[in-house]
């Protein structure tokens, strides 16, 4: 189990996980120990029938199967505990895994399963041979007398039984590690003080929480009223740029009407200049053609017409 996937898990459903992992190791360490490590045959001379004594792991490390039962009881003890008392049961068990672990992975010796089987035959022994065993072609004490012949069967248990004890130790130092996290047991089971002051401190838990949730949507109430603010704000800013761009647009329009009527006007007077120009030009050639046809020179008529205006 890596910090992402805990993350992702709630309290209660990561707690069980761990004390399932803890008793999974616990089982795998019992199944392990309870397998044939070593097969231990004596060969006696005939008419008399050999022995033939099957060890196991318990037979060989019987302080495993205590440990795995310790641990389990530890396991119980992470349920009834809380706190550091719990995070100290998480030490523990992760202990029990350790010593485990060693005690299973030691070597295991063709004279350690002739011992066995001669405590379990409760019969003395001088001599032995061994094969697939630690010491090959060594000596041993025999069983009942004669010679032994040991094959050892306890490596795949071995492994087994070490896989169990690391699982033991991963169960226990994640109980050390995520304790506080986890829920504990119901106030039911504790005693009438203790029910009562777990009752107390859920209250003001519970008050702390509410007051939190409170401050928390005052803060928003006010972020919300600051921001409809902000919102006013920038419309009046807005609506009074409008206002101005077309007052603007007003006084643009009223220049550019006031500039067209003076080029009206102006265009009006420099017409009726024209006119008035055309006018005294006709009357003039009028006055010529006048004065030719009576046979006078034009230009004396115009010079006693201009003396007349005079």
């Amino acid at each position: 189990m890596d910090d992402s996937r805990l993350r992702h898990l709630s309290p209660r459903r990561e707690m069980v996980l761990v004390l399932v992992l803890g008793m999974a190791g616990a089982g795998l360490v019992f199944l392990a120990v309870r397998q044939g490590w070593a097969q231990v045959r004596t060969a006696a001379p005939r008419p008399l029938p050999g022995g033939d004594v099957p060890v196991t792991g318990q037979d060989l490390v019987p302080a495993a199967s205590a440990l795995a039962i310790a641990a389990l009881a530890s396991l119980v003890a992470v349920l009834a505990t809380s706190g550091p008392v719990r995070r100290i049961v998480g030490l523990v068990l992760a202990g029990f895994g350790a010593v485990i672990g060693v005690a299973v992975s030691t070597g295991v010796t063709a004279a350690d399963a002739i011992a066995a089987a001669s405590g379990s035959a409760g019969t003395p022994g001088t001599a032995g041979s061994v094969t697939a065993g630690a010491v090959p072609n060594g000596s041993a004490p025999p069983i009942a007398g004669f010679a032994a012949h040991v094959t050892m069967t306890s490596l795949p248990w071995q492994a087994l039984a070490l896989a169990g004890a690391v699982a033991v130790i991963t169960a226990g130092l994640l109980v050390t590690w995520r304790a506080a996290r986890w829920p504990v047991m119901s106030s039911r089971f504790d005693p009438p003080e203790r029910a009562g002051s777990r009752t107390t401190a859920q209250s003001a838990q519970s008050a702390q929480s509410a007051q939190s949730v409170q401050s928390a949507q005052m803060a928003q109430l006010a972020q919300s009223a600051q921001s409809a603010q902000s919102v006013q704000s920038a419309q009046s800013v807005q609506s009074a740029q409008m206002a101005q761009l077309a007052q603007s647009a007003q006084s643009a329009q009223s220049a550019q009407s006031a500039q067209s009527a003076q080029s009206a006007q102006s265009a009006q007077s420099a017409q009726s200049a024209r006119s008035a120009q055309s006018a005294v030009a006709a009357v003039d050639t009028a006055s010529i053609w006048e004065s030719l046809s009576r046979g006078e020179d034009p230009t004396e008529s115009g010079q006693g017409q201009e003396s007349r205006r005079q």
